[in-house]
């Protein structure tokens, strides 16, 4: 089952203006000139996608390069016994999907939208024509490509060499300094709403000892858990774990 199972998703796009503007909020293709910018941009589909739905899944042939347009995708793995490992979130401005468009490999992971959500997709083919056409493109495709592939070697590390209490404080305070808010009182609050089963899905642990985890480090006054939201009150202490 591919993504191309859902062609209500799939539309040549009606609105090139806008297309061209979240083109232009993609730091890779942010300097190309026209005419070639209008050129890419009427090769690009548009994609409409609501909350928890699947843009592909593991083993999908890759059909191109996803750009994030509008809300939120979340990249993970999922064990034969239905656990999940979440790699990786992608924001508006944000591409992924180029390793299935550069190796035509099956998709090595599951991304879905976390909120509703708009892609922007560029076919393989004129995705590899941009990249021999604009080598700095593809230099930056590349730097992005290194970057990701540090993360990952940071998160093989972590599940390797530290505990679960101790991965759950390192990714509290990610999250607090990629989505915190910073309050008068000197908290961060995590603005990125979350369920406790995606927070077990970043961690590599079971939702109900993530739940345990929590619990204790809101007794200990590190965290406060108000619905969906965390705030991060002792940050030094959770740093403290995490090391």
């Amino acid at each position: 089952m591919t993504s191309q199972r859902v062609p209500q998703h799939v539309a040549r796009t009606n609105e090139p203006e806008r297309v061209a503007r979240a083109l232009r909020d993609v730091p890779l293709f942010a300097t190309v000139p026209e005419p070639y910018f209008g050129e890419i941009a009427a090769r690009i589909r548009i994609r409409h996608y609501g909350t928890n739905e699947a843009i592909f899944h593991q083993h999908d042939i890759g059909e191109g390069l996803y750009l994030v347009a509008r809300g939120l995708v979340r990249i993970f793995l999922r064990s034969e016994d239905g656990q999940e490992l979440t790699i990786a979130r992608f924001e508006p401005g944000e591409f992924f999907g180029e390793l299935g468009a550069i190796d035509e490999e099956p998709r090595s992971a599951t991304a879905v939208a976390s909120e509703p959500t708009d892609v922007l997709v560029l076919h393989r083919s004129d995705f590899l024509s941009y990249l021999r056409a604009r080598p700095e493109a593809a230099v930056f495709c590349l730097r992005i490509l290194a970057r990701r592939l540090r993360q990952a070697d940071a998160q093989l590390g972590d599940a390797t060499f530290l505990t679960l209490p101790a991965r759950l404080a390192k990714t509290l305070i990610d999250l607090g300094r990629t989505y915190g808010q910073e309050m008068p009182d000197g908290s961060v609050r995590v603005t990125l709403r979350l369920t406790q089963s995606e927070l077990a899905s970043m961690v590599g642990g079971s939702r109900p000892t993530v739940n345990q985890l929590l619990q204790r480090f809101r007794r200990l006054g590190w965290i406060n858990i108000d619905g969906r939201t965390l705030v991060l009150l002792q940050e030094d202490r959770l740093r403290r774990l995490a090391e």
